[in-house]
Order: structure tokens, then C-alpha cells, then sequence
């Protein structure tokens, strides 16, 4: 937004384009269900299409991801593109470029540990908070299983 000397607002949406070449990702999950509740559940449980997950879900143990690797052979050069000014949009897409230029060895060298740790750890954070959705204060579920006491089907 651009404020004027007459008190009208002038926005600009601007545009940033960029692309890499050549990405490899690799991911590593880690599994750990636990066994009594997951040899509890009924298959009426897992082959339900709205209950499967959730169902899934209440019985691991520990989900993460291991490891979580990405690389880029080349960034290609952003665009800026939407500027209402050809001045200002000259300074900033120089600006950019002259940034771009400077710091895309230290970009290409830096993203395959940002995604090993920050977006691994984020995508495990992601993880937990999926597995507590699922799962109620005592560990239980909305899932149907099978009670080796009495042998009556009962919901925990």
C-alpha cells in the first residue's frame, strides 16, 4: 500500500516467481504402534474410509520422521512482476537480483540441513499434534475393538 498526498490508498500486487533445478527429497518415517491396541482393533475399524485413520492413529506409539533431506542443483533467478511504478519496480527487482546473486551459494549450501532439522521437526510437530487429536486424555479412542475379557464388542 502507497499513501498519497490526497489521502487515497494505491495497492500493488506484486508477483514473485522462482524455480529450482534438478530437486532430490528423501524421507525417512519411523513407526511405532502398540501392539495390544492395534491387535485390539476390529477390521469393521480399519475398513471403515471415515474411521481407518483415526483408528490407525490410536494405536501408534510414536510417529516421526527420521530423516528428511532435500537438494537443489540450481535456484533459477526470481521474477518480480505487478509493480504500479516502472522506477520502483527497476530499484526492487535490481535489489532482488542483486541479493539473489549474493547469497544463492550460501542458499544452495544451507537447504539440505534447514529441511533435516526445521522442517523435520515441524513435520513432527505436525505428527504429535495428529496423534493427540486422535486419541482422548486416557489414551483411548472412538474405535470399535475387541475385548478378550468377556468377548463383547465395546468402544474405548
Amino acid at each position: 500500500i502507497v499513501d498519497t498526498d490526497n489521502d487515497a490508498t494505491v495497492k500493488e500486487r506484486v508477483t514473485i516467481k522462482f524455480g529450482v533445478e534438478d530437486l532430490n527429497a528423501t524421507a525417512s518415517f519411523l513407526l511405532a504402534f502398540e501392539e495390544d491396541t492395534l491387535g485390539g482393533l476390529q477390521m469393521a475399524s480399519l475398513l471403515n474410509s471415515e474411521t481407518i485413520l483415526p483408528c490407525a492413529v490410536s494405536s501408534l506409539y510414536a510417529m516421526n520422521t527420521s530423516s528428511f533431506s532435500v537438494s537443489v542443483s540450481n535456484v533459477k533467478e526470481p521474477s518480480l512482476d505487478g509493480f504500479l511504478s516502472p522506477g520502483l519496480d527497476r530499484f526492487i527487482t535490481g535489489s532482488a537480483l542483486a541479493a539473489f546473486d549474493m547469497y544463492e551459494p550460501v542458499l544452495l549450501r544451507s537447504a539440505p540441513a534447514f529441511f533435516q532439522i526445521a522442517v523435520r521437526n515441524a513435520i513432527n510437530e505436525k505428527f504429535q499434534e495428529y496423534i493427540t487429536e486422535y486419541t482422548t486424555k486416557d489414551g483411548s479412542s472412538n474405535c470399535h475393538t475387541f475385548n478378550n475379557n468377556n468377548n463383547d464388542d465395546e468402544i474405548i
